[in-house]
Parts: structure tokens; sequence; C-alpha cells
């Protein structure tokens, strides 16, 4: 069949089921334009969702270790190329809100470097040691804004060692990048072990000797689009250099908290052995004391029976001279 023939039978189909062919035609549009919208959505998703991320400049590392950190491991992160490292900390308290008692996650509040920064929904920052800002989406207790809440451990920590403060005031309510669900807040091992909700106080409020967690911010992911190929490799490359510090300071950090233990032991071994020698110098003065005062009660008693003796003798020479007496007097 020519190719006139061809169009001319192709018209004629069409004329005869118009309707049929706008609605092919309709489906096909709907469907390229329904493709077209999806592609440009999910570019424009991880855009919105990118800029989100730097607005509020989160983190694109958050590093934890069971040992903690200190201004060494602070010092050596912040060595590596191209690598911003911020300590924190943060832990999974149970909170008192004058109803049922619920399971939170606490994270240190820093104004200073603005990292994981929250966008405020009531109320206000933090200023003093002793306020706090709770979770405006996940929490569902009763208190409000001015009411004071309380936080203390169920962990093998007591509640001294994790907080310098135990009772804050609410001072505003937030929404934290950290978190994408408006409900979901993790996982953990106290309680049912589900986080209900999430808690900021300031880095002051807590009582660790050392920072539970750091987070990072490598150079050369700030610039690209989260997401892409590019932004994961970059991400493969600052986890590999972090990774390399890591192998060096566990060890290091295990070293020194093994070389403290032992010098507290030491220190320990050393003071028991003054005060076990404080104790036997006190124990041999005593015996001398107690042996001086038997030998005195000896002495005592020996004087006692020669003063009895010579008492006796008196006694006798008096009666004998008595007797004379007596005798010369008969005569």
């Amino acid at each position: 069949m020519s190719k006139k023939a061809l169009m001319s039978t192709t018209l004629r189909e069409v004329r005869q089921r118009l309707s049929r062919f706008f609605s092919i035609l309709a489906i096909i549009a709907i469907g390229v334009g329904l493709f077209a919208g999806v592609k440009a959505t999910c570019y424009d998703m991880k855009l919105s969702a990118d800029t989100y991320y730097d607005e509020q400049n989160l983190m694109h590392f958050r590093l934890l270790s069971t040992f903690g950190f200190d201004e060494k491991d602070m010092a050596a992160l912040s060595d590596v190329q191209d690598i911003k490292v911020f300590p924190a900390y943060y832990a999974d308290l149970i909170m008192h809100d004058g109803g049922k008692d619920e399971v939170v996650r606490v994270y240190s509040f820093n104004d200073e470097y603005m990292l994981n920064d929250v966008i405020l929904l009531e109320g206000r920052k933090p200023q003093a040691a002793d306020e706090c800002m709770i979770d405006g989406r996940s929490y569902a207790g009763e208190a409000e804004i001015g009411d004071t809440i309380s936080l203390y451990s169920v962990s093998d920590q007591e509640t001294e060692d994790v907080l310098a403060v135990t009772e804050f005031k609410i001072v505003g309510k937030y929404m934290s990048p950290l978190y994408v669900s408006a409900l979901e807040r993790g996982s953990t091992n106290i309680g049912d072990g589900s986080i209900s909700s999430s808690v900021y106080i300031l880095d002051e409020a807590f009582a660790y000797e050392y920072y539970t967690c750091a987070y990072v911010i490598a150079d050369d992911m700030v610039s690209l689009l989260a997401y892409t190929e590019e932004y994961d490799a970059a991400e493969d490359d600052a986890e590999l250099r972090l990774e390399q510090i890591a192998e060096v300071r566990e060890q290091g950090r295990y070293d020194e908290i093994q070389a403290d233990a032992k010098a507290e032991l030491d220190d320990a071994k050393a003071e028991l052995a003054d005060e076990k020698a404080k104790a036997q110098a006190e124990l041999d003065d005593a015996k001398a004391e107690l042996d001086d005062a038997e030998q005195k009660l000896k002495d005592g008693a020996q004087e006692l029976a020669d003063g009895e003796a010579e008492l006796a003798d008196a006694k006798k020479e008096l009666d004998d001279a008595k007797a004379e007496i007596e005798d010369g007097r008969k005569q």
C-alpha cells in the first residue's frame, strides 16, 4: 500500500471513529502530562528538601561513641580535611509533665553555631539552664508554654550524672530538621523502647564529663544537591576520612580511659597503704600504751603487796611492843 493510500485510510478511520480517536489522544496526553509532572516534582521535592536542610544548617553526619568524646577527639576531628565538627550532648530520659511519664530524647541547644537549627512554632528559645523547648509536632501531653516539666534517668546512669538541672520551664515549641516524620522519633533502650517526643535544653544543663555526640559538616557536600550521585560520592569520601581518624582515636580514647582508671586504682592503692600504715602506727601506739599501763598496773600491784607486807611487819612490831609493855607491867 502506497503512503498516499495509507494516509487516506488512516484519515477515514479517524473520521469514522472521531470520539474514540480523541479519547485515546486524551489518555495519551494525560499519561505524558502525569509522567512529566512526576518527573519534575521529584526534582522539585529534592530541591525543596535540600533548601530546607541548608537553611536549617542540618548536619551531614552524627558521630557516636560508647566512650563519649573529649577535647582531644574534637581536636583530632577538626584536623580532618574539609571537616567542621561541633560537640554536643543528648540523652534518652523520662519526662514528667503532670500527666503520664513519657520517654523523650533530650538534645543540647547551642545558639552559638546554630547547627540543626530549629524552626520556632511558638514562644522563644531557651536562655537559661532551667528553660527548655518541646517538640511542637510530636508532643501530645498537656504541658504548655510557661509550665514546668521534670526530667530524670532510669538507665544505669544516675540523674545527677546526666543533668545539672532536673526541672525546666517550657519557653517555646519547635520543629526540628532532625525529623522528617511528624510523629516518629526513633527507638531507645529505656521505657517501652519507643521515643515519644524530643526536648531541647542548653549545654550547661547537662552534667556529663564528656560529649555524647558530635555533629559534622563536610565542606565539599555543602554546595551539592542532596539525593544526587555527586552528593552520595562526596558523602562516601567524607565518611572514609572520618573512619580513618576514628580508628586512631578509638584506640587512643580507650588507652586514655584505661590509663585514667589505672591512675585512680594506683591512687586508691597508695591511699589504702597510707591509711593501713597510719592505722598500724596507731595500733602500735595503742599497744605500747596498753603495755605501759599493764606494767604500771603490775608495778602498782607489787607496790601494794610490798606496802601490805610492811604494814603487816609494822603491825607485828606494834603487837610485840604492846606485849613487852604488858609483860613489864605484870612484873
